[in-house]
C-alpha cells in the first residue's frame, strides 16, 4: 500500500509542475491547465474561427483577418493579423495573452471574392462579440456567400 501512495504523491507533485509533455506522439496536459490539444497534437488558440462559402460549398482558404480589442475609450487597438488556412480555419492568441474584452474580427472578403473571380456584395465583414471567460475555447464561424453572411458562436 505505501508504494500505491508513494506512486500516487510522486503523479501529484509532477502533475504541480508540469504542463504538458510528449511522449511516443501523445501530448499529456496537466489537468489544472485549460488547453486545448488539436487532431494533430498541437496547441489549439483560445478563439478560432472557421469560413465556409456556402455558395461554392466549400471552404474559403486564403482570407486575410484582423483581429482587434477594443479599449476603455472605445477605439480598437489591433492586435494579431492572420490568413485563413486553405480549409478555411484560422486561430487567435494564446491562453496568456486571451482575457475578457469586445473583440472585432475583420474578414477581408473582398480579397476572397477578387481572387476567385466573384463579384460580392460585402467587400469586408467585420464581427464584434464579447468573451466573458478566458478559460472557455471561443470558435466564430463565417458562413458566406457572395450577396450575404452569417455567423454564430460555435464550439
Amino acid at each position: 500500500m505505501a508504494t500505491e501512495s508513494g506512486n500516487l504523491l510522486s503523479q501529484i507533485k509532477l502533475k504541480t509542475f508540469v504542463t504538458y509533455v510528449l511522449i511516443n506522439g501523445f501530448l499529456f496536459i496537466s489537468p489544472d491547465q485549460n488547453l486545448q490539444v488539436t487532431m494533430s497534437g498541437g496547441i489549439q488558440p483560445p478563439l478560432t474561427t472557421h469560413i465556409l462559402d456556402t455558395a461554392r460549398g466549400k471552404p474559403a482558404g486564403t482570407v486575410p483577418m484582423v483581429l482587434s480589442i477594443q479599449e476603455q475609450n472605445g477605439d480598437w487597438k489591433q492586435l494579431e493579423t492572420g490568413t485563413t488556412s486553405i480549409d478555411g480555419r484560422g486561430g487567435f492568441l494564446t491562453q496568456s495573452t486571451f482575457h475578457p474584452a469586445v473583440y472585432k474580427l475583420y474578414f477581408d472578403t473582398g480579397a476572397y471574392f477578387k481572387k476567385n473571380n466573384l463579384k460580392g456584395f460585402y467587400p469586408y465583414v467585420e464581427v464584434v462579440f464579447q468573451i466573458e471567460d478566458e478559460k472557455q475555447h471561443y470558435h466564430v464561424p463565417l458562413l458566406l456567400s457572395p450577396y450575404g453572411y452569417s455567423t454564430y458562436r460555435g464550439s
